[in-house]
């Protein structure tokens, strides 16, 4: 049966009585197994995108109302950046293009809402995800390793991952980006370059002078992914000391398996402070969302677990010139 139109499926915005249904999907598909907790909270569902710090858009069947399938933004950073994530379509359901028309109406809806840049995170454990957010426009432009649990199931593609996943960093501008001043390290520059071509954002590189004075840092611990955050919020004199405390008291902490630094593009010369971090063990991950100011950062990775990275599975020439490049980095920086 259709809706009268021929349409099997109305791709919508979510509506409370939809918030189960998406439960039921990520169950179907991943188990209890899914990192991300509220998505098996409906109530929980529903007060995020009613406060709209999530834009949920869920696939419905004309034939049963059964909500099979749902993708969201999520307004986790500054300015008009979102994170697109929480994909997912009932393994009864594939093959209908859920996820590209699913998209398509996330980014009217977003774009509605004040949104010009989404971001997105694909598993390297397989490429569904990766050619799926291709298709959508996506553009690779980082590399995070070890980023999610090891316990995550995907059940019908890969069962269990074999190591702790990661993931590569993917961004879509939905309006022309307007040019930057870059000042990145020199020894990363030519591949930052690459990365901003590949995104279509022009920029200039300039190499000005680190503020005076003390700067600022951020820690954060995600204990459920054993993974930690140093955000660099200004550049100063002691950050390359914040930063290298920051990292062993995070190693101390039960468990942790991947730290990943954040080095602002916008604030003058970070030369001497990415060498220092690259010291302690950071190595280049690539470029993604700035967390605290808007535009773009440097990420740097630091990995405590053991990982292969010939398991990863990576989808375009991009992110293969990204994997080549934090692969040798690794090997440089952490032998």
């Amino acid at each position: 049966m259709t809706d009268g139109t021929g349409q099997l499926y109305n791709i919508q915005r979510l509506r409370p009585e939809h918030a189960q249904g998406v439960s039921d999907c990520f169950s179907d598909v991943y188990g209890n197994s899914y990192p991300t907790a509220f998505v098996y909270e409906p109530k929980r569902l529903i007060k995020l995108n009613e406060s709209g710090e999530l834009i949920s858009i869920v696939a419905v069947s004309n034939d049963t109302d059964e909500v099979v399938g749902h993708c969201s933004a999520q307004r986790c950073y500054p300015g008009g950046s979102a994170e697109s994530g929480l994909a997912v379509v009932k393994r009864a359901h594939e093959g209908h293009f859920l996820l590209a028309q699913m998209s398509k109406c996330l980014d009217k809806e977003v774009i509605q809402n004040g949104v010009r840049c989404m971001v997105s995170h694909e598993v390297t454990s397989h490429r569904a995800s990766q050619v799926i957010a291709r298709r959508a426009g996506y553009k690779h432009c980082c590399l995070a390793l070890g980023a999610m649990p090891s316990s995550l199931d995907f059940k019908k593609t890969t069962g269990v991952v074999s190591q702790r996943e990661s993931c590569v960093v993917s961004m879509k501008f939905l309006a022309d980006p307007a040019p930057s001043i870059i000042c990145a390290p020199s020894h990363h520059q030519n591949m930052i370059e690459q990365i901003y071509a590949h995104l279509g954002r022009p920029i200039s590189f300039e190499q000005l002078p680190m503020q005076a004075g003390a700067g600022s840092v951020t820690v954060r611990f995600n204990s459920g992914w054993k993974m930690g955050d140093i955000q660099v919020r200004y550049a100063g004199t002691d950050t390359a000391s914040d930063i290298k405390k920051s990292l062993r008291d995070l190693l101390d902490k039960d468990g942790m398996s991947a730290v990943f630094l954040e080095l602002p593009l916008d604030q003058g010369d970070i030369n001497d402070i990415c060498r220092a971090a690259e010291s302690e063990g950071f190595f280049f991950a690539g470029l993604g969302p700035n967390t605290i100011h808007g535009g773009e950062s440097l990420f740097l990775q630091y990995v405590a677990s053991k990982l292969d990275m010939s398991l990863f599975q990576v989808a375009s020439p991009m992110g293969k010139n990204i994997f080549k490049y934090v692969a040798s980095e690794r090997k440089r920086l952490t032998k």
